[in-house]
Formats: C-alpha cells, sequence, structure tokens
C-alpha cells in the first residue's frame, strides 16, 4: 500500500507511479482500476490487462474504497499526534502506508514479508516524533565552529522509498529550525539523511497544538528557539565592542525583509540571519504572515528603526515615522 500525491493526474504521472510501486521483475497480472481517464491511458501505453470498475456500482471497488479511507483516516492520525500543519500531509500518509506495509496486523508474515521474503530491518518510529538526524559534510554549516555537533534536531516524516519500492535506509526529516520559520508557508526543508538518532522516550514536542504558524506562541517554546533572541545578540556582540567603530551603536531591530535587502546589508559574521544596517543589527526573516498596516496609532517606540516594514497580501510597507527617521 503507498499513495503517490498528483494534484494533475496526468498520464504521465501514473505511469511513473506505476513503475515507482512495481518492480522490474515483479509480475503483474490483472491490473484493476476506477474509470480514471488516466489510469486508462498509462495501461495501454504499459499493455497490462485492465479491468474496471462499474459506476455507482460499490460492490465492484469496495476494497480500493475501504482501502482509501484507511489512508484518510491514517494520516488524520498522524497529523493529529504530531501536530504539524496540513502540509505535511503527502509525508503523513506515506507514513501510515508504510507502517501497513512491515507491521504484521492480519497474520504471522507483514506485507513487507510477503512481497520481499524477508522482514523489514529498519528502525519503527512514529511520524513528527523528535530525532537527532547527521548533517553530513555536505550540509554542515560551513560558517560554524569546528567543534560543533554533527547532528541537528528534528522531526520524523517517514522512509525515503526508491524506484520498484526500494528502501536504502535512508529517512526523511524536517529541521526543528526551518520549521519554525517556514511552517506557516510551507516552504520548511525537507532532507533526505542517512543517520537520525531517536530519543529513547518518544516525544512529540508539537503535540496538541491547534494553530499553525510563525505567530503561534507554542511552535518556537516546544521546538526550542533556534535563533539567540535580542538579548543575547546583545551579550554576545558586547565583547566586540573595541574592535568596533565607536560611531556604531549596538542597537537591534527585529525586522522583516524582502530578500532584495539583502545585497544592501551587511552579514554579521557567524551569526545567520542577522545583518547591519542603519546602525543596528536586524534579524532578517524572509516571510511573514502577522502584519502592521501603517497607520497613526503605531508609536515610535514599538517601532524606531527605519529598517522595520511589514508586509500585506503581496507587498511591502514602511512606517510613516520610519521615512522621518
Amino acid at each position: 500500500m503507498y499513495v503517490y500525491p498528483n494534484a494533475r493526474r496526468t498520464t504521465n504521472a501514473a505511469i511513473l507511479a506505476i513503475k515507482h510501486f512495481v518492480g522490474h521483475e515483479d509480475k503483474t497480472g490483472v491490473f484493476y482500476s476506477d474509470n480514471a481517464p488516466e489510469l486508462i491511458s498509462a495501461m495501454k501505453i504499459l499493455q497490462c490487462r485492465h479491468v474496471l470498475s462499474r459506476d455507482y456500482i460499490s460492490k465492484s471497488n469496495a476494497q480500493a474504497e475501504r482501502a482509501v479511507r484507511s489512508v484518510l483516516e491514517g494520516t488524520r492520525v498522524n497529523l493529529l499526534q504530531a501536530g504539524l500543519n496540513h502540509w505535511h500531509w503527502p509525508h503523513a500518509a506515506r507514513h501510515w502506508c508504510f507502517m501497513q506495509n512491515v507491521i504484521a496486523t492480519g497474520g504471522d508474515k507483514s506485507p513487507w514479508e510477503l512481497r520481499f521474503g524477508s522482514r523489514f530491518d529498519g528502525p519503527l518510529i512514529p511520524f513528527g516524533c523528535l530525532i537527532d538526524y547527521w548533517n553530513g559534510p555536505r550540509k554542515k554549516n560551513k560558517e560554524g565552529l569546528r567543534f560543533d555537533p554533527t547532528s541537528s534536531p528534528g522531526l520524523f516524516l517517514g522512509y525515503a522509498i526508491h524506484p520498484e519500492f526500494m528502501w536504502r535506509k535512508e529517512f526523511m526529516v524536517v529541521p526543528t529550525k526551518d520549521l519554525i520559520e517556514n511552517e506557516s508557508n510551507g516552504t520548511a526543508s525537507i532532507l533526505r539523511v542517512l543517520k537520525i538518532h531517536k530519543p529513547d522516550e518518544t516525544q512529540f514536542p508539537l503535540q496538541g497544538r491547534t494553530t499553525f504558524g510563525k505567530d503561534d506562541p507554542g511552535l518556537s517554546e516546544a521546538l526550542g528557539n533556534q535563533e539567540p533572541t535580542l538579548e543575547d545578540q546583545d551579550a554576545d556582540m558586547g565583547d566586540d565592542d573595541e574592535s568596533q567603530d565607536e560611531s556604531f551603536q549596538l542597537s537591534t531591530a527585529h525586522a522583516v525583509h524582502d530578500e532584495t535587502w539583502l545585497p544592501f546589508m551587511t552579514h554579521i559574521k557567524d551569526r545567520e540571519g542577522w545583518y547591519e544596517y542603519a546602525d543596528c543589527h536586524v534579524n532578517v526573516k524572509r516571510d511573514c504572515d502577522h502584519y502592521i498596516s501603517p497607520n497613526s496609532k503605531i508609536s515610535t517606540e514599538e517601532y524606531p528603526y527605519r529598517t522595520t516594514c511589514h508586509r500585506k497580501d503581496d507587498a511591502w510597507f514602511i512606517l510613516d515615522q520610519n521615512f522621518i527617521l
């Protein structure tokens, strides 16, 4: 059992999904499906024996419909248990299907063992639980210190399955740092890694969340803030005051910027996401769902720097007070 999410439902996508699921040595007797045109076309190209279900006759496709319902229910449970956003439903669905494949629930042998002749030899890890993954030399932060940890915290999303349904001991994870920064817009990076470590006690740090996004106060607290706070930033920078120009003011501003601003600002070495601009230390975010439209009620004490701007729809606004500054 497996799922292949596809928005366009094209013939080519159907062919690729079937070839991914079926091995070159597998013998396919008869292919059963509904009357989806992309599946009919795919079977003609692959020259498979094809039996179609009859429309509105539930007995002709009852097993398939029950399987679909089970996948939907299992996906919902995975997302609810993990506390992850709806963006991650493809991974939640695949993880649930994979667990049904490798766990023997209806007999002595699991579907995996029945198909491949041996038991699944990998670890059984719940969806969305906290793990540590090995960065590897290519993914390691080039500006980091030599003795920084070689692993990073993340949430487990499942197993990387290759064509012919081969598992090559690779896992899918989402870094907690990227999840905090980009979960609200669905752009959090999904990594394929070789080595992971699961704590002895299974933890779901986001379990119980009912709201999603960067404005959710529980997200940073549950996963642990991956960025230095403004107070920490001031403390870290204080030791280097003597080496900096006396006219440089060690103030801080939490701002939201369009990426086109970045070339005009100087990056602070070894400080990811922090820049120098307008005599301030600016923490740059690439996107923000929460915005404050320009109005006279916003005080300069709340937003004191001209580097502060806010996003509304597809436009960026700078407060009038900052133009004066």
